[in-house]
């Protein structure tokens, strides 16, 4: 529970407690009165607090604006809550009517819009040669084409896992394990994002714990996570296709991610019905909009 969420309910309770001693001092009972009432007020309020933090996000000032108006939606807004509360984020645009994020990380904007003239307002912030840029609100697809360009874009769906239960492995004849700098090459040539398929971001991920799935000793797929935080990296050979290796490593992960306590999330294109499926089946839950991912 966060401290500076309290405070207002440990103040009012010293109030209350002054109010009472002055009252049986003075023998002023209507003043006693009042001062109980306040300690009553205080305690629910400290108990609401209690009752309706987000477990999630229990470390984040939830006083703050920006944490406040991600938390309207985490699932939809996940990475950029996670992304403000590493501290890896410049907050480029913070109102009532828009949040613009650039992730230090991966290097990518990431904004929210409720407003026509706030997702006006935070597109005019995007340098010419943005990157990527991830619209976390339909709103801005409004503005294409006349406030802001691309070359590529593509639609997915944020999905959490809101369970700390562990995930059973679909697949228990594959063998799990962490992957080491000697798989560098064989990562580059078959993970299929090839801006991202370089030495220094692979070796990273490798770094942040990429698992591997292995058939008679043999690689038949990996998983890792991006810098700023979601599953990804998933691949599975050709060969070995067919035998829910996907599923079996990305539940791996999982439970490897929830054993560190850290928050699981992943994206998936709208397109692939495939992830879409798994996703289903190890219970992760959906944001009910898409972000959109523009490519500069």
């Amino acid at each position: 529970m966060n401290n500076k969420r309290l405070q207002p309910s440990i103040i009012l309770g010293l109030v209350a407690i002054a109010l009472i001693i002055k009252g049986f001092t003075s023998g002023e009972m209507a003043m006693v009165a009042i001062g109980i009432l306040l300690i009553i007020l205080s305690v629910s309020r400290t108990m609401l607090i209690k009752k309706f933090s987000s477990e999630e996000y229990d470390d984040v000032d939830a006083p703050d604006m920006i944490t406040r108006y991600l938390l309207e939606d985490p699932v939809l807004y996940v990475e950029m809550l996670e992304v403000y509360k590493s501290g890896n984020g410049e907050v480029l645009y913070a109102e009532n009517d828009g949040i613009l994020l650039y992730d230090n990380l991966s290097f990518n904007y990431l904004a929210s819009a409720k407003t026509l003239a706030g997702a006006r307002d935070i597109v005019r912030l995007l340098p010419q040669n943005y990157g990527v840029f991830v619209a976390h609100d339909e709103i801005f697809q409004e503005l294409i084409g006349i406030d802001f360009v691309f070359k590529n874009s593509l639609l997915s769906y944020n999905h959490v896992y809101q369970s700390k239960q562990h995930v059973p492995l679909e697949n228990t004849e594959v063998e799990i394990r962490l992957l080491d700098d000697s798989y560098l090459e064989v990562i580059k040539q078959q993970y299929t994002i090839e801006r991202l398929s370089t030495d220094t971001y692979i070796l990273g991920r490798i770094k942040d714990g990429m698992l591997g799935a292995f058939v008679d000793d043999k690689l038949a797929g990996f998983i890792g996570i991006h810098d700023s935080g979601p599953i990804g990296l998933l691949e599975v050979f050709d060969e070995y296709r067919g035998q829910k290796i996907a599923q079996t490593l990305q539940a791996a992960i999982m439970n490897r991610l929830i054993d560190q306590g850290k928050t699981i999330f992943l994206q998936v294109n709208d397109t692939n019905e495939v992830s879409l499926h798994i996703q289903k089946k190890l219970h992760m839950t959906c944001a009910k909009n898409p972000c959109g991912w523009y490519f500069s």
